[in-house]
């Protein structure tokens, strides 16, 4: 799939502004390092996915970036998580955290995008994905290039308080 250029931009922006406010995102995570264009296999296939890190607790987080709207964004993210946790169970990533005793659990997922480009067909598609997934859609403000903050916090397909059925 092209992304256009002008979204590659914008996400590579967000992708500066989450590094750099990543106890914002999640106080959980290990400033440093913090690894970006992670090159991932899969069968032949290989692909690059946003930021990987980790806690100090030694968990991998996979953070899936998205500067606007994208209805493919839980399924991408699946595909990038799958491929860590294969990577992960194979002993391959603990050189990328020297001095951090990576754990054998498989790892977070965290969304990350403005808080109002999270497409609705999002909450449906994340409902489907097995509870062993630990996944997290973290909304920032919709001016995060100025100064980035977390407006929204939901597990899973978890719905805003205010998108909640009152049945």
């Amino acid at each position: 799939m092209h992304t256009p250029p002008m979204q590659t931009f914008a996400e590579r922006w967000l992708d500066s502004s989450v590094r750099s406010n990543l106890s914002t995102v999640d106080a959980s995570l290990v400033q440093n390092p913090v690894h970006g264009q992670v090159l991932t296999f899969a069968a032949g296939d290989r692909d690059l996915i946003d930021l990987l890190a980790v806690s100090s607790a030694g968990r991998l987080t996979v953070l899936e970036l998205k500067a606007s709207e994208d209805i493919h964004l839980p399924i991408q993210a699946l595909d990038y998580w799958i491929r860590i946790a294969w990577h992960a169970q194979s002993g391959e990533l603990e050189h990328l955290f020297p001095g951090i005793s990576v754990d054998g659990k498989p790892p977070r997922l965290l969304l990350v995008a403005p808080a109002i480009c999270f497409h609705p067909s999002n909450v449906s598609v994340l409902g489907y994905f097995s509870p062993d997934i630990e996944v997290e859609r973290i909304g920032v403000n919709s001016d995060w290039h100025e100064n980035l903050r977390v407006v929204l916090r939901l597990k899973g397909a978890d719905r805003p308080i205010s998108h909640r059925s009152s049945q």
